[in-house]
């Protein structure tokens, strides 16, 4: 039941879609992926309580009763955008100033005094209608780089689904908040949280699943880019 939800959805992405169809496709992918207690998923939301404009998706973790840092924010664009240079280059622009305000409001959460960084990652996405590119904000760094094994490549959501898979598991490994120090060591996908290093690799924090779009089952496989890749 759960592969037809998804194929229905993919196949209302077309080329005359508006970018909510990319919204239905994403909250149901994400949320089959930060399904974790410790995660929240917001639709619409401003990445800090003083900003006006609101990103697409925020994800949360929540690490105790009074802390729910960023971890996930991500952009979506409606499919007529995917093959316009411009349009990759203002979204992930876009993902960027918010991603930045989000590190703000974590470092004023913390208190953390000026100079200070903050100690983890943020992560992105952008979704420009069946094409996804995945980049980190790391904590000395003001500009997204390209998630590594991504290569800035735009990963198409049938053909690469596999890869997209691969990579929000690593995403939920790399934020979810654990507890214990003594979790396995840290990894290329980005830096510890809360004293506990990342497990990118591990199969612990997500679901298993089978291709979203496709119906398979899953196989393993410098700054951001934003130029699409042609199409497969």
């Amino acid at each position: 039941m759960e592969v037809n939800k998804f194929r229905f959805l993919y196949k209302q992405i077309d080329s005359k879609s508006l970018e909510d169809k990319v919204d239905n496709f994403w909250t149901e992918l994400l949320r089959r992926y930060f399904y974790h207690d410790e995660f929240i998923i917001t639709q619409n939301a401003r990445p800090a309580d003083n900003e006006k404009k609101k990103a697409d998706f925020i994800i949360q973790a929540v690490s105790g009763p009074n802390s729910a840092e960023h971890v996930v924010l991500v952009e979506d664009k409606r499919p007529s955008l995917s093959g316009r240079d411009t349009a990759w280059e203002d979204a992930v622009g876009q993902l960027t100033g918010y991603m930045l305000q989000a590190r703000d409001a974590d470092k004023r959460k913390l208190k953390l005094k000026k100079g200070e960084l903050l100690p983890y990652s943020i992560y992105g996405i952008v979704n420009i209608g069946k094409y996804s590119r995945f980049y980190v904000l790391h904590p000395h760094n003001d500009t997204l780089q390209d998630l590594p094994d991504t290569h800035g490549k735009a990963f198409h959501l049938k053909d690469n689904a596999q890869d997209i898979m691969k990579f929000l598991t690593r995403l939920v490994a790399a934020t979810l908040p654990y507890v214990s120090s003594s979790s396995s060591s840290s990894s290329s996908a980005g830096s510890s949280r809360h004293g506990s290093p990342s497990r990118p690799g591990s199969s612990s924090g997500a679901p298993k699943t089978t291709s979203p779009a496709a119906g398979k089952g899953p196989t393993s496989s410098s700054g951001a880019s934003a130029k699409p890749n042609p199409k497969p």
